[in-house]
């Protein structure tokens, strides 16, 4: 308990540290440049709705030549601080969910079950309708992905006669099968949230937790270590095509602290995925605000 606590306050720090930053690399600071020029006319307001006369002079072209390298300075210094964070999310991740000799072990099927997904008929994908959560919705930070590219639906009625095998907000999905052991693919984990609804289809499986001992979230979190990789990679199965089953599963060890300690390691790495999420968001407005800039210095629109 007293480990955690201690662990849990150093790591605030780092991740505050971190949080500061990103917040400093706001696209405000790509309004320096024009507020330099007010001959121009150019209001700092205006800057930010995006609307821009046209390139009529080389002093108003110099300005938006300006805000252009500001602003890729700007997203390069978002696209640094990103990789930071996200290297502190798999830090934090391994420091708090180590097993320290003293913990007392448990085996996964000791506080939980996994179900396996059901196949639904391909003749009847639609692009509008209940999704059906396949491997390639289950995005690298964790979380369920819905790319247009990458989404197929079914009709609604799937989510009565397939009543069992729909996916809620909480539930932790896990991918049983790979072509290869890249990108951490194999036994990747993703967390469902609000507007993730979807069906639960075969090749991916959904763990329900004893929770009275094991709060869903820790064991998404407990799956997210390099420790369980490693395990994933070193007991699938197959040749060309990998994959794992519950046999696999059941006997890994996770250490379970209590319901508290649990729910501030929750608490904790939720707020590095929230930064991380926030900071990606920012690094694509910066990079669209480039992409704009530059599309009017050569002479679009």
């Amino acid at each position: 308990m007293d480990r955690h606590a201690q662990s849990l306050g150093n790591l605030r720090y780092r991740t505050a540290v971190l949080n500061d930053l990103s917040d400093r690399l706001d696209l405000e600071l790509i309004g320096v440049p024009l507020r330099a020029h007010n001959h121009l006319r150019l209001s700092h307001s205006l800057w930010l709705r995006g609307v821009y006369g046209t390139l009529g002079d080389s002093a108003e072209q110099k300005v938006i030549v300006e805000v252009l390298q500001a602003s890729r300075t700007v997203a390069d210094a978002q696209a640094d601080a990103l990789r930071n964070l996200q290297g502190l999310r798999q830090s934090t991740i391994d420091h708090l969910l180590r097993l320290p000799e003293s913990a007392t072990f448990v085996r996964l099927e000791q506080v939980a079950t996994m179900q396996n997904g059901r196949p639904f008929p391909g003749e009847e994908y639609a692009d509008q309708g209940t999704r059906l959560l396949r491997p390639g919705n289950l995005g690298v930070s964790g979380y369920l992905t819905w790319l247009t590219e990458k989404t197929v639906c079914l009709d609604p009625q799937w989510e009565t006669s397939a009543a069992d095998f729909v996916i809620r907000p909480g539930d932790v999905v896990i991918n049983l099968t790979a072509q290869s052991l890249e990108d951490g693919f194999m036994g990747r984990v993703c967390l469902a949230r609000e507007h993730d609804k979807s069906l639960l289809n075969q090749r991916i499986g959904r763990f329900r937790c004893n929770e009275d001992l094991l709060r869903p979230e820790f064991l998404f979190r407990c799956l997210q270590t390099s420790r369980f990789r490693q395990h994933a990679h070193a007991n699938c199965e197959g040749s060309k095509v990998k994959h794992m089953f519950w046999q696999h599963l059941a006997k890994y060890q996770i250490a379970i602290p209590s319901i508290s300690v649990q729910e501030e390691v929750i608490a904790h790495c939720a707020s590095i995925d929230e930064a991380i999420e926030n900071l990606g968001s920012r690094l694509a407005a910066s990079r669209q605000l480039a992409a704009r800039l530059t599309n009017q210095l050569d002479g679009g629109t």
